[in-house]
């Protein structure tokens, strides 16, 4: 995987609303460790985490690259709008066990001869302190993950988890695969919690798929 072009800027991070900082003040107690490093995700990406948590920064794919690379031959590749009931965000989260924040998901369908041949994702999950931005594709109408690819990291370890041995795992995945650490997905030494964002990250994803992106016509 080669880096962006020099002077690629990085994928724009999702505005996080400004009242998130006294709900974290009110609520903290009360979440549990993958709410609370969601939380932390979105102070991150709106530019007010600590010191502590910043880190080097690397851009693999710029957004363009990410979609030629998820379809490659597609005609038409366009944003599909997920507006998604109460109903289907708690049955996505209660399922894949992963808190649904679109807000920080933007999805893509791509099409060919009026044929979906699959939905791509471009996602951020918490690594160990910084997100992670990658792309995952989904293959319609198998339902299986044909692509998963890291975009940007900004951690100062654990960037094993953006080369081809660990994201060519997902591939062929589906969801009734556990798609976690140390059963289907081999763990990297140094990277464990960037490794299980992204597993989270692909568990959320293909279940947004079979619950709402797979009954979509073509755009």
């Amino acid at each position: 995987m080669t880096g962006a072009p020099r002077g690629a800027a990085p994928y724009p991070a999702p505005r996080f609303p400004a009242r998130a900082c006294c709900f974290l003040s009110r609520r903290y107690a009360r979440l549990t460790p993958l709410r609370l490093g969601t939380v932390l995700l979105g102070l991150i990406l709106a530019g007010v985490a600590p010191a502590w948590v910043r880190a080097q920064q690397t851009v693999f794919l710029t957004e363009q690259q990410a979609l030629k690379l998820a379809f490659p031959d597609a005609e038409r590749v366009r944003s599909v709008p997920v507006r998604l009931d109460p109903e289907d965000s708690a049955a996505i989260e209660r399922d894949s066990g992963v808190p649904l924040l679109l807000g920080w998901t933007r999805c893509f369908q791509g099409s060919a001869q009026q044929r979906v041949l699959g939905y791509a994702c471009i996602d951020n999950m918490i690594g160990k302190e910084r997100p992670i931005t990658y792309i995952i594709r989904i293959d319609h109408p198998e339902g299986r993950i044909g692509l998963l690819e890291v975009m940007e990291y900004r951690e100062a370890i654990g960037a094993e988890v953006s080369g081809r041995p660990f994201v060519a795992q997902f591939r062929g995945k589906g969801i009734a695969d556990p798609l976690r650490l140390n059963q289907d997905i081999r763990n990297l030494s140094g990277a464990t919690l960037s490794g299980r964002g992204l597993t989270h990250g692909a568990r959320k994803i293909l279940h947004l798929y079979h619950r709402y992106l797979k009954d979509l016509p073509p755009l």
